[in-house]
């Protein structure tokens, strides 16, 4: 099992092309089987551009301007990019070890943090900061600043609308959430 705390933006190559279809699947799924009863409801949705087959949206961390993340739905954890941490002012944080694909790392860890997605806040969330920049020739060293998945996926049903670009969030409604 992969840890996401391995996080190296130049491992991320997305090998199972049919992953946003299962996800989304496996979304509609979990929707479509509520009852009237369990009253989950709209909370909102998130405009997401589809490119190479990876969902980005625009989040705004701690108020800064909106900025693009991955949505990825095996993220542990919220991920920022070097650059974007030192632009966020994001220094000194807890260092944290990890094990990676591509060998023996280490992160910065920044607790405390708002997310703004589209009038959806996310409040005292974890940042981990990657120490490593990308070298300027990885096809994706230019593409995204950080990747979200766990934070949205622990406090929402998701649901991933390929037909109208959206992430449309659903209350847990009597549902429980598996954030604890």
């Amino acid at each position: 099992m992969t840890d996401f705390a391995s996080f190296n933006l130049a491992d991320l190559n997305i090998q199972n092309k049919m992953r946003p279809f299962f996800i989304s699947v496996i979304s509609f799924l979990i929707i479509s089987c509520q009852t009237e009863s369990s009253q989950s409801e709209l909370v909102g949705k998130i405009p997401f551009q589809f490119e190479e087959n990876m969902i980005f949206i625009k989040v705004k961390v701690n108020d800064s301007s909106e900025k693009k993340f991955l949505f990825d739905s095996g993220a542990s954890v919220t991920l920022i990019s070097k650059s974007l941490g030192e632009e966020l002012g994001l220094n000194n944080g807890k260092k944290v070890g990890n094990i990676g694909a591509t060998g023996k790392g280490s992160m910065e860890a920044f607790g405390g943090n708002d997310l703004a997605i589209k009038g959806i806040r996310l409040e005292g969330i974890t940042l981990m900061k990657n120490l490593k920049k990308l070298p300027k020739s990885s096809p994706l060293s230019e593409k995204f600043d950080g990747a979200i998945g766990y934070d949205i996926l622990s406090n929402f049903i998701v649901k991933i609308n390929y037909n109208t670009n959206e992430l449309e969030l659903y209350s847990f409604g009597n549902l429980e959430s598996t954030n604890g």
